[in-house]
């Protein structure tokens, strides 16, 4: 039974690098929309309304905290137990702040905010937001984590590993990018560790025109839509 769990295991991590097994999603492919509780405990919303991708953050008691309406959705599939995904999230992390936090930097308070870069990571730990919060404690993370499922509704998946299910993702981190209609425009699989400015080059070609970031040009170009695989988890029975 064990070689047969193996042998299993085997060939998921075989496939995760072969050119067949890119995700389901890919440039052109709609995003599907979701609701989740994040790890400060509320519930967060992301689907298309009037047109426009939009995201809002309620808090636990069900209040509208936020209401974002990006130029451009960063959507991170990863889990704290995933070497690639920890070494990844400080680099995510940093296009959270390049993207969103210096856009709105005095402003953070605002119910609604527009543009930027909306940074959202769905985490698949087995232990849900108690396994997630102190490694983002630890790392500061400021970003948007969502880690539980939320109360179903109807037309939005509301469960992180039904999520990562219907998006087909096979290896961990995979990173989604997703523009103002819905609309996947990029899918970056692994860990890089210049990964953080090879994907602010291809955000800053994707941001509408007289609206690049608020810091210098970062790296040199990105290697084609899918890159490389460098590092990265199959997915598995969460632990």
């Amino acid at each position: 039974m064990r070689s047969a769990l193996k042998l299993l295991i085997g060939l998921l991590a075989v496939s995760a690098v072969m050119p067949q097994a890119r995700p389901q999603l890919g440039p052109g492919d709609r995003f599907i929309p979701f609701a989740l509780r994040s790890i400060d405990g509320g519930v967060v919303t992301v689907e298309v309304r009037e047109g426009a991708l939009t995201a809002v953050r309620r808090d636990e008691a069900g209040k509208v905290a936020e209401i974002i309406r990006p130029d451009l959705m960063l959507l991170d599939f990863w889990a704290s137990w995933c070497p690639a995904c920890r070494r990844a999230a400080p680099e995510v992390q940093k296009l959270h702040e390049r993207f969103f936090l210096a856009r709105f930097e005095g402003r953070m308070d605002e119910l609604e905010k527009e543009g930027g870069v909306l940074v959202i990571g769905v985490g698949l730990d087995r232990g849900g937001a108690d396994a997630i919060r102190p490694f983002a404690r630890e790392n500061n993370l400021t970003y948007i984590l969502l880690a539980d499922p939320a109360k179903e509704r109807e037309g939005l998946v509301t469960d992180p590993m039904k999520l990562a299910m219907v998006y087909e993702v096979r290896v961990i981190p995979t990173i989604f990018l997703i523009d103002p209609e819905g609309i996947v425009r990029l899918v970056h699989v692994g860990f890089e560790p210049d990964m953080a400015e090879k994907l602010s080059e291809e955000i800053e070609s994707m941001m509408p025109k007289g609206e690049p970031s608020l810091l210098p040009p970062a790296g040199k170009g990105f290697g084609g839509i899918w890159g490389s695989i460098k590092l990265g988890a199959e997915i598995g029975p969460p632990r």
